[in-house]
């Protein structure tokens, strides 16, 4: 299981994290990820990986809300983004999408239906 160590301080290192969770012997690994967003603007995150959910849970009910250097840290399970839906995949932009949209049923999207029905029948 993975565990994802969200909203950490800058200058932090695996050590840290290690240390932070207090878990001694090869039953957990750590690594720290840094986003470059540019000029000059990162985000750290970590990631903890542990060989039984159990473990996983109760580190998440654990350390969830607990300060890490005067920054109190989010812990969740990690979860990897699945880009199998046609929108998310990664040349969603270049096919064609001719199926029903759930952004029609927002309030502007039937608004919006309405008025053209409208139209339509005003001409008609």
């Amino acid at each position: 299981m993975e565990l994802y160590v969200g909203i950490l301080p800058d200058h932090i290192d695996d050590f840290d994290l290690r240390k932070f969770f207090n878990i001694i012997g090869k039953s957990a690994s750590f690594r720290i990820v840094t986003h470059d967003h540019g000029e000059g603007v990162t985000s750290n995150y970590g990631l903890v990986r542990v060989d039984s959910e159990k473990l996983g849970f109760r580190l998440i009910a654990k350390f969830n809300g607990k300060v890490l250097k005067d920054t109190k840290v989010v812990v969740r399970e990690f979860v990897r983004r699945n880009y199998s839906n046609d929108r998310r995949a990664l040349n969603w932009r270049e096919k064609e999408w001719n199926d029903y949209d759930r952004r029609t049923d927002d309030r502007r999207g039937s608004l919006m239906r309405e008025a053209m029905q409208t139209l339509a029948t005003a001409t008609a």
